[in-house]
């Protein structure tokens, strides 16, 4: 069996490698050791050109870049979004004349029109997989600039592919199905999947403390997230600033890049609290768990959902976890049993609700323990290991292949 899979990310596939969520390298990685043959095809960018996993082939492709524009920025987003569909199209009908593929299966919303179009052209089956959405922002009645913004989501909802994955991560993708009237036969909701190793993990690496610049005895609050505007970095430093009035020996451990890091670390300083915080930029996916280790409460403040990966491994770490009422965060976190649930995003007072919160946790060990016991089993309990997810689609790749 070969798959053909097209993917706008070029630095999320390699295990070793990956910075940030391992959401496709864990995918692509179990479907190749599987024995199926995956044809990966990406944007050619950071020198990925080949792989040592075996059954797994990378095809790089040179992609136009837009600037970006804020005055005319949902335009550009349509005029990026046609010219990487016609590239994916072209050069995925161009590998189709060297190998006979069984299944095209398209990561993101916005390469949706190239995965359906491959497999109209190619006969083949199709599988789109949404990472998550932004679609159902709870505004009472869309306006047209919010249906502008996000039509790629829009059009991968409308498309009739064979299967459209879209994982929940709480933004709520069964309730946009059931808006744009997705049929059941083709719509599949999919829970996160995690490594479950990290609830086994016993060791605490102190020198990893040391290393940035922490003492022993200081109190981590962990924020992993990559940093742009929807994951509010400047509501978590605001309320870092209030914690450490009350808590001088707190610290604030960020895990992350992106286009606010710059921004974000000019207010840490203009707040005066960046000699309490650590931008520890981007980390390999597989040292990830050390900084689960040595952190006291983790914070997610993101704006359309807060059941993000980070969140879950946080759980499953042993971190009490804090984070905002958003969407659906609440079927994972339920205040003063799995984590601390404070808020939305609109509050005035976030900040000063959020420092409220992690001094409580700091303060009080018995709930602290409390939280870090229910969620480590709630989530051994209730989401699956990372071979039950590739065990899934598996399965599901299967019955669609006829």
């Amino acid at each position: 069996m070969q798959i053909l899979i097209i993917s706008p990310w070029s630095n999320d596939w390699d295990i070793e490698r990956v910075v940030g969520g391992p959401k496709i390298a864990v995918l692509i990685k179990g479907f190749a050791e599987s024995g199926i043959k995956v044809h990966l095809l990406i944007p050619a960018q950071n020198g990925f050109k080949s792989s040592n996993v075996p059954n797994l082939f990378i095809h790089p492709i040179p992609i136009l870049s837009f600037p970006q524009l804020k005055l005319v920025a949902p335009i550009m987003r349509v005029i990026a979004y046609l010219s990487l569909n016609l590239s994916f199209i072209l050069y995925g009908l161009k590998l189709a004349k060297q190998y006979n593929f069984n299944l095209i299966y398209g990561l993101s919303s916005f390469l949706g029109l190239a995965t359906y179009w491959l497999g109209k052209r190619l006969s083949k089956p199709t599988i789109l997989k949404l990472l998550g959405i932004i679609t159902l922002y709870p505004f009472k009645k869309y306006s047209p600039l919010h249906w502008l913004i996000y039509f790629d989501e829009i059009i991968a909802y409308k498309l009739p592919v064979d299967k459209l994955i879209v994982v929940d991560d709480g933004t709520q993708g069964d309730k946009a199905a059931a808006y744009f009237n997705v049929p059941q036969n083709r719509f599949v909701f999919e829970p996160h999947i995690v490594d479950k190793r990290l609830a086994l993990v016993s060791n605490y690496p102190d020198k990893l403390k040391a290393k940035l610049g922490f003492k022993t005895d200081d109190y981590i609050i962990l924020f992993n997230a990559r940093l742009g505007p929807l994951k509010r970095l400047s509501t978590t430093l605001k309320a870092m600033k209030l914690v450490l009035e009350v808590e001088p020996r707190a610290k604030l451990l960020i895990v992350g890049d992106g286009p606010t890091r710059n921004k974000d670390e000019k207010l840490a300083k203009k707040l005066g609290i960046y000699e309490d915080i650590k931008f520890a930029g981007s980390i390999k996916y597989i040292d990830m768990w050390q900084y689960y280790r040595i952190a006291d409460v983790f914070l997610s403040t993101n704006t359309y959902s807060n059941l993000c990966l980070p969140t879950v491994e946080a759980m499953i770490s042993g971190v009490p976890v804090v984070t905002l009422d958003i969407r659906d965060t609440h079927k994972l976190i339920k205040t003063g049993i799995t984590g601390l649930l404070i808020g939305t995003c609109h509050s005035v007072s976030l900040h000063q609700e959020i420092a409220g919160a992690i001094c409580l946790l700091l303060r009080d060990a018995s709930l602290r323990n409390k939280i870090i016991d229910n969620s480590r089993k709630y989530i051994l309990s209730n989401v699956p290991d990372w071979t039950d997810g590739i065990e899934f689609e598996l399965k599901l790749i299967k019955s669609v292949i006829k």
